[in-house]
């Protein structure tokens, strides 16, 4: 067994992890691999291939990963997630509540046996629902606003005194 970052796994059992438990149908998706027999040459930096798919888009895309490092055995690589019906043109065609698969085929699992490794992401393509808006305290220098989302969001306000708003 060996610590490659992420706990301890057979060093010769590749193990394959999407980077995020969701991901968005109009974003990227970041995998990575690790498997001391992926690293083929120690003092160059090897590639590997994952094969990625959607509940929308059935049919494999193939996403290369790169070692991070010469002698890292740690690989890591991405796809551009896009919402709709499934094309094979090098992004992952997606739809809401969708769960993307990323598979890695390990030729020796250090028991000269074939393996497989996959991790599963959801997909969200809906969005966060706002709630309980509220605008308080408004003075000619400061302005509370609270709300809650339904799911973690980032959030941007406009303001200003005319309709163009104009302040960020």
């Amino acid at each position: 067994l060996g610590d490659f970052g992420d706990g301890l796994q057979p060093c010769h059992g590749g193990r394959v992890t999407s980077n995020q438990s969701v991901v968005s149908c109009n974003s990227t998706a970041t995998f990575r691999v690790v498997d001391l027999d992926l690293n083929l040459n120690p003092s160059v930096i090897d590639t590997a291939i994952l094969r990625v798919t959607s509940s929308t888009e059935t049919q494999p895309e193939l996403v290369v990963v790169t070692e991070t490092g010469a002698n890292t055995s740690r690989f890591e690589g991405s796809i551009q997630t896009i919402a709709g019906a499934a094309v094979p043109d090098g992004k992952l065609q997606t739809s809401h509540g969708d769960t993307l698969t990323v598979t890695y085929a390990d030729t020796d699992d250090g028991t000269g046996t074939l393996a497989s490794s996959y991790d599963t992401a959801a997909l969200d393509c809906g969005g966060p629902a706002v709630s309980a808006l509220g605008i308080n305290t408004i003075t000619n220098a400061r302005g509370t606003v609270s709300f809650n989302t339904n799911e973690p969001a980032t959030t941007v306000i406009d303001w200003g005194t005319t309709p163009a708003l104009g302040q960020t």
